[in-house]
């Protein structure tokens, strides 16, 4: 098999260079990220025919196989179809498929069917899901902080496949941004298991790394497999690897989500499995250190970052419940904040209610005032001045229509107190009272000027009450 290898010395052999973000298959061969476009290209003449189902599209097409959009036509269901090109390894994809039917899990795609063509090749049909990866949902983003919470739960849920995964004894080995897809509905799928291993683990209490599924060669130290970008230094060394070592490809997503950016880099992928082996995450750091991201989702993506396999969280699991013990946080916090912006507008407007309700008080005090003042001075001259019996029965007339003025006057008072009408009943008063000073500034006082003086009171009362109806 053409593998790629280090030596004791760790030199690494001359190999061709491809982006960065490629996988490193089981045959050296880097594997292009499969479209995942909705509208597949019709399917390809050479598509094969596979009894049950009807091939509909082709999805993408890599160094080791296929994949086709069909229908399986006994259920009438949309599914997709992986099969293997001549040269590769048919004993892995089997693998590959028992390892993916072993985690029933909601953000793990169900595998529905594993079968063989008339020729021996194997196939295998799962879940067709449409949306995009999320490499392309980071790329399409206007800004790092852009839906930064959607995208935070889409790590969460990523977490908690790969956590499910490792209490099945069973690592990933190639997380990436490019192998996690986000349907059109918002569900979130870990794809890709092809280069997953179970592995011995004493917290889980599973099979041998070299279990019989998966033959030696696959597992031993010296092979290389993954994608530069996101692998751990011990996975770059070819060295054997546990689930610490998805652990810091989970924290290599949240590092893309947080900064844009991938852990490690370089001009040829020899380059960044140099930078990855050495371990330098000097740059990513600094990046993350950049960031305005909330401290807590810093830390944790450092943590996973740790060179040091025993530093990182334990298992996905951890990660997955650091991740919703941040977002629990964040949303208790809002609630909290909400709860505050609600009590202070409470309090504000109970202030203010206090406050119209003195106001209108001061009001009616100053309103029966000034009309009984006015009152007062026109029944002093009218008694002094009432010789007939005529002019008597006037000011008694007068007198009951001046109480039947104060009763108007104190129920306008009550009745905008009542409908909190403040600005317009109180700018109808001011216009009163600032008629009267007038008045009173500009002429002598008379017995016709108290008389004016009054029926100004009344007048001005009666709107101030008419403006209260109304209103």
């Amino acid at each position: 098999m053409n593998e790629l290898s280090i030596d004791p010395q760790r030199t690494i052999d001359p190999v061709e260079a491809h982006p960065k973000s490629e996988t490193i298959d089981l045959t050296g061969a880097y594997q292009p990220t499969p479209s995942t476009e909705p509208n597949h290209p019709a399917p390809p003449a050479d598509a094969p025919s596979i009894p049950g189902y009807i091939i509909t599209g082709e999805i993408a097409k890599g160094g080791m196989g296929r994949v086709y959009a069909g229908r399986e036509l006994s259920l009438d269901r949309e599914v997709a179809i992986k099969t293997l090109l001549p040269e590769a390894n048919a004993e892995r994809f089997v693998t590959e498929s028992k390892i993916t039917a072993k985690l029933p899990h909601p953000n793990i795609p169900p595998v529905h069917a594993l079968g063989t063509l008339g020729d021996g090749t194997p196939y295998l049909a799962m879940k067709l899901i449409r949306g995009s990866t999320l490499a392309d949902e980071l790329k399409a983003r206007p800004g790092l902080e852009a839906e930064l919470p959607r995208f935070i739960g889409i790590f969460e849920q990523i977490a908690q496949a790969v956590g499910f995964a490792h209490a099945q004894g069973i690592i990933h080995r190639d997380l990436k941004p490019a192998n996690v897809m986000v349907g059109a509905f918002g569900e979130v799928q870990v794809m890709d298991w092809g280069l997953a291993r179970e592995v011995r683990s004493a917290e889980f209490g599973v099979r041998d790394e070299e279990s019989t599924t998966v033959s030696p060669e696959h597992t031993r130290a010296g092979t290389i497999m993954g994608t530069p970008a996101y692998m751990p230094p011990e996975q770059a060394r070819g060295e054997a690897v546990d689930h610490r070592a998805d652990v810091f490809a989970l924290g290599g997503i949240l590092t893309a989500i947080l900064t844009g950016q991938p852990v490690f880099s370089g001009k040829t992928s020899i380059e960044t499995i140099q930078n990855a082996a050495a371990g330098d995450t000097a740059k990513a750091l600094e990046r993350l250190n950049s960031s305005a991201a909330d401290a807590e989702l810093i830390d944790l993506a450092k943590r996973c970052l740790s060179v040091k396999a025993d530093e990182r969280p334990q298992n996905g699991q951890a990660v997955a419940s650091l991740v919703a013990k941040y977002r629990i946080g964040v949303e208790s916090r809002l609630r909290q904040a909400e709860a505050d912006r609600a009590a202070t507008v409470v309090r504000a407007g109970e202030q203010r209610k206090r406050r119209r309700v003195l106001a209108w008080s001061a009001v009616a005090v100053l309103v029966v005032s000034v009309i009984g003042t006015a009152v007062s001075v026109w029944k002093a001259d009218e008694a002094n001045t009432a010789a007939k019996s005529e002019a008597a029965q006037k000011v008694i007339a007068d007198e009951k229509a001046d109480a039947a003025t104060k009763a108007e006057a104190a129920t306008a008072v009550q009745l905008a107190i009542a409908n909190d009408r403040t600005k317009s009943l109180g700018d109808a008063y001011s216009d009163f009272v600032f008629g009267i000073q007038n008045k009173l500034e500009n002429r002598p006082g008379t017995q016709d000027l108290r008389r004016e003086l009054l029926e100004t009171a009344r007048k001005g009362l009666a709107k101030i009450l008419d403006d209260a109806r109304k209103q």
